[in-house]
């Protein structure tokens, strides 16, 4: 298990299972399987197994001594009770299959505009939809924000809502992706994660994608550093206002202050065809800008301080609404 810890403690599972030579881990909305050089067949509790896992060695030696599993490493010795009479399912990839490099990068991209626990549990994941003309859209939205990355190959229609908790298990090793019968399957050389997708109908982003007609260009460094500067003082508060004031050759960021706290103000450079004064989230636009991957952003805006603004670096589709008095 040398190579596989990480995979196999990545998420809490109920059971872990060793046979056959590959260890076998399962909650009810996610199965993980990874190749072991093990000839033992049990099944154990799979949190208590995993913990263990994590904070052994590197080489970590798997034994059966009657109804107990034996896990060694070192001079370190776990024993866990042998549960009989269980065995956990397969990974089965039913669905069509896609190359997971690009789909993968663009779930990364966007998955930090994904709900959180939110009541609308169709929104507390990343969508892919796949479509034979307009390609792959990937996108994720909490409601007040959205991310979206388009990917020109498609294929054979398929929209699946994956979990959020599932993205930081996905990675570069990851060479495969399938999408179909319910569940989104990622498959490496040597390991496999399947989780359930969220059974839900995602709300209908493409109503919000209108291109505002207007633009301000700013450097993508210099607008972190007066958007950090702001969001440091002012309010404690993860929906501090930020008023961005617009004009032709620059762009000043107030902190908004109701609550007499420190306040502070920065100013970038800029380029910017109108002129406008808007309240927007703070953590929000640092977000969005430390999504971009271009030297210099484009923000795109109505000149009315009630409609969204929207952020392009060629690939990547952000789309933030303002904050209401």
């Amino acid at each position: 298990l040398s190579h596989q810890k990480e995979k196999l403690s990545s998420h809490n599972m109920a059971l872990m299972e060793f046979k056959g030579g590959i260890v076998r881990t399962a909650s009810h909305s996610c199965t993980i399987e990874v190749q072991a050089d093990t000839e033992v067949e049990a099944v154990v509790d799979g949190v208590v197994a995993a913990q263990a896992v994590k904070r052994m060695g590197d080489d970590v030696k798997i034994d059966v001594k009657g109804d107990k599993l034996i896990l060694k490493s070192g001079r370190s010795k776990v024993s866990l009770p042998i549960i009989s009479g269980v065995e956990l399912d397969k990974i089965e990839s039913k669905g069509t299959s896609y190359s997971a490099t690009k789909i993968i990068a663009a779930i990364r991209r966007v998955a930090y505009a994904a709900a959180k626990n939110d009541i609308r549990y169709y929104l507390n994941g990343v969508n892919v939809q796949i479509t034979t003309d307009s390609g792959i859209d990937v996108v994720a939205t909490d409601g007040h924000r959205l991310a979206m990355f388009h990917i020109e190959d498609g294929g054979e229609f398929s929209n699946a809502i994956l979990p959020i908790y599932a993205v930081p298990m996905l990675n570069a090793e990851h060479e495969t992706i399938v999408f179909g019968d319910g569940k989104i399957t990622a498959i490496a050389e040597s390991f496999s994660h399947q989780f359930a997708g969220i059974d839900g109908k995602y709300p209908d982003w493409n109503r919000v994608m209108s291109n505002p007609p207007h633009t301000v260009e700013v450097d993508r460094t210099e607008m972190l550093s007066a958007l950090s500067l702001v969001a440091s003082t002012g309010e404690s508060s993860k929906m501090k206002a930020a008023i961005l004031q617009i004009t032709k050759n620059s762009l000043t960021i107030k902190s908004q202050v109701t609550d007499g706290s420190p306040s502070s103000e920065a100013e970038v450079e800029a380029s910017a065809d109108a002129e406008l004064t808007i309240s927007m989230n703070c953590a929000y636009l640092i977000d969005a800008i430390k999504a971009t991957e271009t030297d210099k952003v484009s923000i795109r805006f109505a000149k009315d301080s009630s409609e969204k603004i929207r952020i392009d670096d060629g690939e990547l589709t952000q789309i933030i609404m303002p904050m209401r008095a």
